[in-house]
């Protein structure tokens, strides 16, 4: 079962509420788009839970934190990413 994509939604009386501290046009026109929450729901912002970074991700956080990039010119990171890409390959390689 895959997942539901999560749509914004505003309850009708925050949406009333809106309505009569503005009379702004572009505001209006927004508060109509956005969809009617559900009965029981206000708002719904669908700032849901962020994904956990990957074992590469976690590896090359870890391996650019040991390299010395502090006080080197600018563009000396990009050899380090690469020392880094490459030792990864080489472990999985292994693996």
């Amino acid at each position: 079962m895959g997942k539901t994509k999560c749509v914004p939604c505003m309850s009708e009386p925050l949406k009333k509420v809106i309505r009569e501290f503005t009379d702004d046009p572009q505001t209006n026109t927004m508060l109509e788009t956005v969809a009617t929450c559900p009965i029981g729901e206000i708002l719904n912002l669908c700032q849901g839970k962020k994904r956990q970074p990957s074992a590469y991700q976690l590896f090359i956080g870890e391996c650019m934190r040991s390299k010395p990039i502090k006080g080197k010119p600018f563009g000396t990171a990009a050899n380090f990413m690469k020392e880094c890409s490459l030792e990864w390959k080489s472990r999985k390689d292994k693996s």
